[in-house]
C-alpha cells in the first residue's frame, strides 16, 4: 500500500472517531432538551434515535460485505494486466443488476472498445445515481428547514447520508476497497462536523438572495405587522436546509465519483469537482423546497394566530 493510502486510512479513521463522539455529544444535549417536557419523553425519542442509528449502519455493513469485492489494478501495471483488469470489469458489469432491470443495450455499444462501453455503463449508473442524490437532498432540506433543531438535525443528516450512500454503491453492485469506504463514510462523517460553518456558504447566498426575494418580497407577508420577523425566520430556515441540502449533494458526488472509474482518482479533485456540480444541482433544490417550507411556515403562523385570538376572545368557551 502506497504511503498516501496510509495516511488517507488513519486521517478517515480520526474523521469517523470524531464524528462519533460529536454524535454522543448530539444526542445528550437533545436529550437535556427533552428532559425540560419531561425526562421519560427524552430517553425513549433518544432511545428510538440510537436504535435507529445502529439499525442504518447495521443494514449497511450487512449489505456492503454482501455485494461482489471491487476488481483491483495493482499499482504500477503493466497493459496486459491493465487489459486484463478492463475485461473483468466490463464482464461484471454486464452482470450488474441496475443495469439489468434497466435493460441497458450492451449489443448496441459492442462495437466499442471495453473502456468505452464501460464508461457508458457508468453514465447510465451515474444518471440513476443522480436522481437518487437530489431525492434525498431533497429530504434533507425540507426536514433541516423546517425543523430548526441543530442536534436533531445533526442525526437526521447522519441517517440520511448513511443510507443514500448504500442505496449509492448497491446501484453500482460492487464492494469498494477498505480505502474507497474510509473516504466516502469520512465524507459523510465530516459533513455532519461542518454542516455549521461551509466555506461555500456565499455560493448558497448567490443563489437564494433573488429566490427568497421573488417568494417573500411580493407577497401578502410584507403587509402583515410584524412581518419582518416571519421573513427572516423563513429566510433562516432556507438557508439552513440549503447548507444541508448542499452538502448531501457533495457527498453523494463524491461517492458515485469513487465508484464509477476504473483509475484512482486525485481526493482533493473530487473534492472541488464534487462541491462545484453539488452546487450547480442546488437551484432546483432550493426553488422546489422553498415553496414547501413558506406553506409549512405560513401554515403554522395562521395556525398560531388562530389559536391566540380564540384564548383572548371573551366570547368563545
Amino acid at each position: 500500500m502506497k504511503q498516501w493510502r496510509k495516511w488517507l486510512v488513519i486521517f478517515s479513521s480520526t474523521i469517523i472517531v470524531i464524528t462519533l463522539i460529536f454524535i454522543i455529544n448530539q444526542l445528550i444535549q437533545l436529550y437535556q432538551n427533552l428532559a425540560m417536557i419531561h425526562p421519560w419523553l427524552g430517553m425513549l425519542v433518544i432511545l428510538g434515535l440510537t436504535l435507529a442509528l445502529l439499525y442504518v449502519i447495521f443494514i449497511t455493513v450487512r449489505g456492503i460485505l454482501r455485494l461482489p469485492k471491487e476488481i483491483e489494478l495493482a499499482d504500477g501495471a503493466e497493459p496486459e494486466e491493465y487489459a486484463s483488469y478492463v475485461e473483468l470489469s466490463l464482464v461484471k458489469l454486464k452482470h450488474n443488476p441496475t443495469l439489468k432491470e434497466i435493460a441497458f443495450d450492451w449489443e448496441a455499444i459492442s462495437h466499442l472498445p471495453e473502456d468505452e462501453q464501460i464508461q457508458l455503463a457508468h453514465q447510465e449508473l451515474r444518471q440513476l445515481s443522480i436522481l437518487e442524490i437530489k431525492e434525498q437532498a431533497q429530504t434533507v432540506f425540507l426536514s433541516t428547514a423546517i425543523s430548526q433543531n441543530g442536534a436533531l438535525d445533526s442525526l437526521t443528516v447522519l441517517l440520511i447520508l448513511t443510507r443514500m450512500v448504500w442505496r449509492l454503491i448497491n446501484h453500482y453492485d460492487k464492494r469498494p476497497t477498505l480505502g474507497k469506504i474510509l473516504s466516502i463514510y469520512s465524507n459523510v462523517a465530516a459533513t455532519i462536523l461542518m454542516a455549521r460553518g461551509i466555506e461555500d456558504l456565499d455560493l448558497i447566498e448567490a443563489q437564494m438572495e433573488p429566490l427568497i426575494t421573488s417568494i417573500l418580497g411580493g407577497s401578502l407577508l410584507s403587509m402583515i405587522p410584524g412581518s419582518v420577523s416571519i421573513t427572516n425566520l423563513i429566510a433562516n430556515s432556507i438557508v439552513e436546509g440549503s447548507i444541508n441540502a448542499l452538502l448531501t449533494l457533495r457527498v453523494g458526488i463524491i461517492t458515485i465519483d469513487y465508484l464509477g472509474t476504473l483509475k484512482d482518482l486525485d481526493n482533493n479533485y473530487v473534492k472541488r469537482s464534487a462541491t462545484l456540480e453539488a452546487t450547480k444541482m442546488l437551484g432546483s433544490i432550493i426553488k422546489e423546497g422553498s415553496v414547501n417550507v413558506v406553506q409549512v411556515m405560513m401554515k403554522s403562523v395562521k395556525n398560531a394566530g388562530v389559536q391566540s385570538s380564540r384564548k383572548w376572545n371573551p366570547f368563545t368557551k
